[in-house]
């Protein structure tokens, strides 16, 4: 189903949301890739802190319309993911606690968590991911909404987790504020995310997967994640560069002199679906030393970023 502009509404953002600067220039324009609108969005940068930031945006309370059913349905559980996860999360918190992860859509990685003996609590827009949450993982401390709108319960977490979910938030800096709020003294913050830093971003710029316009509506560097911990009581320990839990999206098919190469190039079914299969694997095999060497040069499509609480005297 395609979504004309009456279906959602814009909003204009007068300032920057990390440094209130109202010095910006236009970075990006590009559609949604979902197709749900023939609609252009579009990215600027700050002139100041350098946050990339959708302006204008669709208003929050319209932005549904772009999270298909499909958005959250056949999302098959991918235990090397979650293992890499809890791997990260291990060797950044030196004994069991209690987790906090906001956007836990179906609670694959909670139940996880659970299983090696922590407390967890989730957070998630989904009415479906909750549900399915609670009936097939009997997890029932997981709150249907946005962080902001949850009721504080009086418990305070060893770590907040934010798998990818960050640059959907539209309150960035009031969700992160929260979650240092309700961290234990020297509790941790992991966060990852796409970098707009990055070279696979530089390389194919608008048609740079990551972007996903109009469900981001920040994309974060090094720079303004840092800029995000440290003006809500976080030290910025740490950051990791790596693609081994989302791809960097780098689509070597997409650029020139490689777009010869047609997604359609055969009629007939089968040869067709047996070429976008070989043009998938080679676009592996040819991506792959390119994103060995953005990690190497710490400008790797992902990043995982670690904070710290700051004790308060």
């Amino acid at each position: 189903m395609e979504y004309n502009k009456a279906m959602f509404e814009y909003e204009e953002i007068s300032q920057c949301p990390l440094c209130q600067s109202n010095q910006y220039y236009d970075l990006y324009v590009a559609t949604d890739r979902l197709g749900r609108t023939e609609s252009q969005f579009k990215f600027v940068q700050c002139n100041e802190c350098g946050l990339v930031f959708q302006n204008p945006r669709v208003n929050p309370k319209t932005i549904g319309v772009f999270y298909p059913d499909s958005y959250y349905q056949n999302r098959k559980i991918n235990n090397r993911k979650n293992t890499i996860k809890a791997n990260i999360v291990k060797n950044n918190v030196s004994l069991r606690g209690s987790l906090i992860e906001v956007g836990s859509a179906s609670g694959d990685f909670l139940n996880k968590m659970k299983k090696m003996g922590w407390y967890v609590e989730g957070v998630e827009p989904s009415y479906e991911g909750v549900q399915h949450c609670k009936n097939h993982y009997k997890i029932n401390s997981i709150h249907c909404g946005n962080l902001l709108s949850r009721h504080d319960n009086g418990i305070r977490f060893d770590v907040a987790v934010l798998w990818g979910v960050l640059p959907h938030i539209h309150n960035p800096v009031q969700t992160i504020h929260y979650l240092s709020e309700i961290l234990k003294p020297s509790g941790k913050i992991i966060v990852t995310c796409a970098n707009i830093d990055s070279i696979p971003a530089k390389i194919m710029k608008d048609r740079w997967g990551h972007l996903d316009l109009p469900r981001h509506y920040f994309m974060w560097s090094p720079s303004t994640l840092r800029k995000l911990l440290e003006m809500n009581n976080l030290n910025f320990n740490k950051i990791i560069f790596h693609d081994n839990l989302w791809n960097s999206n780098v689509n070597l098919f997409k650029l020139k002199p490689l777009s010869f190469f047609n997604d359609h190039l055969f009629s007939n079914q089968h040869l067709d679906k047996a070429h976008k299969y070989i043009l998938q694997r080679s676009n592996r095999l040819l991506s792959h030393p390119l994103l060995i060497l953005s990690r190497l040069l710490k400008k790797g499509g992902m990043m995982t970023a670690v904070g710290t609480k700051v004790k308060l005297a």
